[in-house]
């Protein structure tokens, strides 16, 4: 409460600023539903693994924070 730092939250289980939703593996990688304070957004990869899902939610939540565009963050992931 004290920082003035911006900070956000993401995971997968528990409700967040930035949740992966209906997480899917397959052959070629991952794709899960990105809930945000922006809306809902599908997101896919190359990258497999669900600590990899932690990493790309990691990776949004701090373009997002940078004021990043959020449907840049998603093309560029």
């Amino acid at each position: 409460d004290k920082s003035k730092v911006k900070l956000c939250s993401y995971g997968i289980k528990n409700k967040c600023d930035f949740q992966a939703k209906d997480v899917i593996f397959n052959a070629s990688g991952v794709e899960f539903d990105l809930l945000s304070p922006n809306g809902n957004h599908k997101v896919k990869s190359k990258l497999n693994g669900l600590f990899n899902v932690y990493n790309i939610l990691a990776a949004i939540a701090s373009a997002f924070a940078e004021g990043i565009e959020i449907s840049k963050i998603i093309d560029s992931v």
